[in-house]
C-alpha cells in the first residue's frame, strides 16, 4: 500500500514531465486599430489606395509578446502572426520582431489592388527590428509594414488601441 501511495504520488507530481513555460507580460496588450500612416512627415496615401484598414492584437507569450496582425483591404485579408522579443538594451522602444510569415489569406491567393503580388502564406517570414512607442492610447509603429509600401523614409504608422 505504501509504495502504491508513493507511486500515485511521483506520478501526480509533474516529475520528468516538460515544464510549461510562464508567459511574460505584454505592455501593449489587447487589440489597436490602424488611424495614420505616415513617410517620414508625409502622408502615405499609397497605404490606403491598397488597404482599407489595418489592426494588430497583442497577447502574452512565452518571449513577450505574441502578434497577430491583419491587413483588410477590398478584396482581401491577410493574417500575419509575430512574436516580440523583450525591448532591446539600447534603446527601450525598440524591439526585435520574428514572423512567421503570412498565416491566412481571405480569400485563398486574393490580391489588395490590381496587378499586386497574391497574398501567399508563408511570405515575409524572418526577423527584423521595429519601433514601438506607447502614448496614452496611442501606439506608434515604425519598421513593421515597411514591406508593404515603398517608403524609403520609414513608413511610421499609429494605432488607436485599448484605454
Amino acid at each position: 500500500m505504501v509504495g502504491f501511495l508513493l507511486w500515485l504520488s511521483c506520478a501526480n507530481s509533474g516529475l520528468g514531465q516538460d515544464p510549461v513555460p510562464e508567459e511574460v507580460s505584454c505592455p501593449f496588450e489587447g487589440q489597436w486599430s490602424l488611424v495614420d500612416v505616415n513617410c517620414g512627415a508625409f502622408a502615405a496615401s499609397e497605404f490606403f489606395e491598397r488597404y482599407d484598414t489595418a489592426t494588430l492584437v497583442f497577447s502574452s507569450g512565452a518571449t513577450g509578446c505574441d502578434v497577430e496582425a491583419s491587413l483588410l483591404g477590398p478584396f482581401c485579408t491577410s493574417i500575419e502572426r509575430w512574436s516580440l522579443s523583450d525591448a532591446l538594451e539600447t534603446d527601450p522602444t525598440r524591439f526585435s520582431l520574428t514572423s512567421n510569415g503570412i498565416a491566412g489569406c481571405e480569400p485563398a491567393e486574393c490580391a489588395f489592388d490590381d496587378g499586386a503580388t497574391p497574398c501567399l502564406v508563408g511570405e515575409f517570414a524572418g526577423s527584423r527590428e521595429i519601433g514601438l512607442e506607447r502614448v496614452d492610447r496611442t501606439l506608434l509603429v515604425t519598421g513593421a509594414f515597411d514591406d508593404q509600401v515603398d517608403c524609403p523614409l520609414g513608413l511610421e504608422t499609429s494605432f488607436l488601441g485599448p484605454g
